[in-house]
């Protein structure tokens, strides 16, 4: 699926304002997401393993994570629970208090992943391959509850 680009004149997209940190090993799967994300408005960066959204999280905002959970070395999870404890230092510390909303992306699924999820603080996740509607629907729904 290829994204078209907004042209001017043409209403915003339903992510228009949210900043989106993709984190994706495949590069098909991030050219085909960052399209999907871009069309919906959003500006979205992109991460090719969990070392780099450590990195990213560390040094910018994001409204919304997108997190793939298998990714060879550092994979999702592990990701997820060090921007979480990196988050949790900064809190204790007085520093910046941002607390990013994680989505999970996996080709697993089931209850007990999904709780392997939670208990690695992610927000939500999302099962492969996911559709373009409910992929900007359960980013619009996490952007409406607050998310970041």
């Amino acid at each position: 699926m290829t994204g078209v680009p907004q042209t001017a004149g043409a209403p915003p997209g339903p992510l228009a304002g949210l900043r989106v940190l993709l984190v994706e090993d495949n590069l098909t799967n991030q050219q085909v997401a960052k399209a999907i994300l871009r069309q919906a408005g959003a500006d979205v960066d992109v991460a090719a393993d969990g070392a780099a959204a450590v990195a990213a999280c560390d040094s910018a905002i994001y409204t919304l994570v997108l997190m793939d959970v298998q990714m060879p070395g550092m994979d999702g999870l592990e990701a997820t629970r060090t921007i979480r404890a990196s988050e949790r230092a900064a809190a204790r510390s007085g520093g910046h208090e941002h607390r990013h909303c994680i989505i999970g992306l996996t080709a697993a699924g089931g209850p007990d992943f999904e709780r392997e999820c939670r208990l690695a603080g992610m927000d939500d996740y999302l099962t492969k391959p996911v559709s373009r509607t409910t992929l900007v629907q359960a980013l619009v729904d996490a952007a409406g509850r607050g998310a970041g």
